[in-house]
């Protein structure tokens, strides 16, 4: 029976990124941020539709020669949108291409889309305009413009923004924050370790902070605010729990940590968010009053804001990690919530203390659950994900090691 509602929660979330993209010629493959909003598309989303793709061939939900056509109409609208040396912004207007609410030109959204694009273009590496296409994208991208020094250690800025009235710019414009904590960025170092040299490549990956805390009895390296997708998005496509840095740190092994300490929270604090023993997966998502990122112990700043809302990115994407817990979480839902269910699969979050449920569907966290849905069944996308040529030099000039 769990094999049967993975396998359907699988086909749904594909569904999402078949029926949810934008299929004009002037931007095909752009996917919509979410499924409400019309006028908005994310750039990171389009990465997971990107990966979409090879998952679909490989189902049988979508024939080759289909999927490869997507493919490079879709990478020709990547080449024509608006660019900031290479990097993409966040969010990208549907109806004509611009920038979204003067949306900043985004290091990880880049990075997430990037994923995508390495992905696919690996598995039809046989096609010489795929391939003519995709190095284009990432070959023309600066990294060295997005390189700071801040107390002798060396950082990516986030993100670039013109206008300084623009997104996150705060009245200036410019570069915008620093990659200076341990989160999501985790990918950003091997691909740009293809274009700088060794030194400063493992220089970058080595300058964030480390923050260790311990939550019962539980010590991994943490976020900032130690909110659980972060520590799960890399995974999502650099899926082998061998693989190890130059310091011989495990992030697989750190993200197994952090969802079992979610698991903990969870139970301990059910009474509280009226939850039962099976469920958890408080992350980043829609809540009753806006998008909100959820913050657990242990973390930098002691601020907790947990208030019940759980999303399926949370639980799903911690099926790989700690799969019984998962799997009993998905399985209590799908039988008990049926008005949580829609036409692809779960919505994005619910709240049962304040009778909530989402009736919404959001790109990059259906798409987190598309990938480890499909790494947890079939395992198919680290075998092309790994076998790119940017993803090899990457984790050999970093000094990644695992076993293939």
């Amino acid at each position: 029976m769990s094999l049967e509602i993975l396998k359907e929660l699988h086909k749904k979330a594909y569904l999402f990124f078949e029926e949810e993209v934008k299929k004009e010629d002037s931007n095909f493959g752009l996917i919509y941020d979410n499924s409400k909003d019309k006028n908005i598309c994310s750039i990171a989303g389009t990465g997971f539709y990107l990966t979409s793709l090879l998952i679909g061939v490989e189902n049988n939900y979508i024939e080759r020669d289909k999927a490869l056509e997507n493919t490079k109409k879709t990478l020709k609208t990547l080449i024509k949108l608006p660019h900031f040396k290479g990097f993409l912004a966040h969010f990208i207007d549907a109806r004509d291409n611009s920038l979204y609410h003067n949306s900043e030109y985004s290091t990880i959204d880049t990075m997430l889309l990037l994923n995508g694009v390495i992905t696919i273009s690996s598995y039809f590496n046989e096609d010489e305009e795929v391939k003519f296409l995709s190095t284009s994208l990432l070959d023309r991208i600066d990294f060295k413009s997005f390189i700071t020094k801040k107390e002798e250690k060396t950082y990516f800025y986030m993100s670039y923004n013109p206008n300084k009235y623009g997104a996150y710019a705060n009245g200036k414009e410019g570069y915008i924050s620093l990659w200076d904590m341990t989160a999501e960025q985790i990918m950003m170092y091997i691909i740009a370790a293809n274009y700088l040299d060794i030194d400063i490549s493992r220089e970058l990956y080595n300058s964030f902070e480390r923050s260790n805390g311990t939550y019962e009895n539980i010590s991994f390296t943490h976020s900032p605010l130690n909110t659980l997708f972060v520590y799960q998005y890399p995974l999502a496509w650099l899926y082998n729990n061998t693989l190890t840095d130059i310091n011989n740190f495990s992030w697989w092994d750190n993200c197994t940590k952090a969802c079992r300490a979610q698991k903990i929270y969870a139970s301990k604090n059910k009474d509280k968010f009226l939850l039962n023993d099976d469920l958890f997966g408080f992350s980043a998502s829609e809540s009753k009053n806006g998008y909100k990122v959820y913050c657990l112990p242990p973390n930098d700043k002691d601020f907790f804001n947990v208030d019940g809302t759980l999303c399926a990115h949370g639980f799903i994407g911690s099926l790989p990690f700690i799969p019984d817990s998962s799997i009993n979480c998905i399985k209590y839902i799908y039988n008990n919530y049926p008005n949580y269910q829609g036409k692809y699969g779960f919505y994005d979050a619910f709240n049962l203390k304040e009778n909530w449920y989402s009736s919404s569907y959001y790109s990059i966290d259906k798409g987190l659950e598309l990938l480890m849905l499909d790494n947890y069944l079939n395992n198919n996308i680290f075998k092309y994900y790994s076998n790119s040529k940017y993803i090899k030099t990457g984790l050999e000039r970093l000094g990644f090691k695992w076993q293939p």
